[in-house]
């Protein structure tokens, strides 16, 4: 099955939705224009079987705020707090996700599921880090998704090097 974004505000052209596990997965960058309620965007379908269909869906819910990485930014240490303010306007019920990526490695670590009301963890706090410590001198983003219970989603990064 392939399933592409076609036409809707701000899509750059159509954009191909992964699939993983069975489930379209995927994130589709629209730009700095939040879309909002009721916008409309269209989707090819191509079936296992090769026939072919399209669909049209309706934007139910938008996570207008941004939460703000305040820490860190720039240089750092080897084991960051990493320290944020929360989106404004907040949905009424979200989570946080929060992904550490480093260059020439890929993914590090990551915590999904933190509660609205934190807005900071230290580096593998979990122990489950794929590097106990982070690589000085290296280039680092983090991303930090606010999730809601439906799904919406909004996504920040900020860049830092270990010192």
């Amino acid at each position: 099955m392939k399933v592409s974004v076609t036409s809707g505000q701000n899509l750059g052209g159509p954009y191909d939705l992964p699939i993983s596990y069975g489930q379209l997965r995927g994130t589709v960058q629209l730009g700095a224009t939040v879309p909002s309620v009721g916008q409309q965007y269209s989707f090819d379908i191509v079936y296992a079987d090769g026939s072919t269909g399209a669909a049209t869906t309706q934007v139910t819910g938008v996570i207008a705020g941004f939460a703000t990485p305040t820490n860190p930014v720039g240089a750092s240490s080897t084991v960051p707090t990493f320290q944020w303010t929360g989106p404004n306007p907040a949905p009424a019920s979200h989570a946080y996700d929060l992904y550490v990526v480093e260059d020439n490695y890929g993914y590090v670590w990551w915590r999904t599921g933190l509660p609205s009301s934190r807005t900071s963890i230290v580096y593998n706090d979990n122990q489950q880090a794929l590097k106990p410590s982070l690589t000085t001198g290296v280039n680092h983003v983090w991303y930090l998704q606010v999730r809601d219970p439906d799904g919406n989603r909004s996504i920040i990064s900020a860049a830092f090097v270990p010192q």
